[in-house]
């Protein structure tokens, strides 16, 4: 709105009391002064209509522009998200493999484990057999080696 169009004129005055009575001339300018009040009047709540209208249409297209704005940067949001989604996805199946892989070999090693201490243990019984066979045979030994000089000793005695 201009400055001009800002100032409002006052009323016109109200018409002549009846003591008064209004010559032709006056009733003329008295209507005129109100015909350019209204006119006025309709010139300004038209402006403030236009400036309305306007301000309205600028924020209908600025609502669009922001829509739009929205719309893409929802469609990249979620462009954004299922990619971060697959590469954890990726990630997750990788460390489920390498976990599977882990858990697999500590079983193979306690399998090789188990297996080698079976073995260490049949060779340890095996040697202490042998050991026990050879302490018997010594053990057997000696009681006849024992017997003979007892034997010897009674025929010496």
């Amino acid at each position: 709105m201009s400055g001009s169009q800002d100032e409002i004129p006052p009323p016109p005055p109200p018409p002549p009391s009846s003591s008064q009575t209004p010559t032709l001339h006056d009733e003329i300018e008295r209507i005129s002064k109100e015909s350019k009040y209204v006119s006025n009047e309709s010139k300004t709540v038209d402006t403030v209509s236009n400036d309305a209208f306007e301000v309205t249409h600028e924020l209908s297209k600025r609502i669009v522009e922001l829509e739009k704005d929205l719309s893409k940067f929802e469609a990249k949001m979620q462009k954004e998200n299922e990619n971060f989604m697959a590469s954890l996805q990726l990630e997750n199946a990788h460390l489920k493999q390498t976990y599977k892989d882990l858990f697999e070999s500590v079983q193979r090693s306690k399998v090789e484990t188990n297996q080698c201490d079976e073995v260490k243990v049949k060779d340890n019984f095996d040697e202490i057999e042998t050991k026990n066979i050879e302490l018997e045979y010594q053990v057997a030994s000696l009681i006849k080696d024992n017997d003979t000089r007892e034997v010897d000793l009674q025929k010496l005695v």
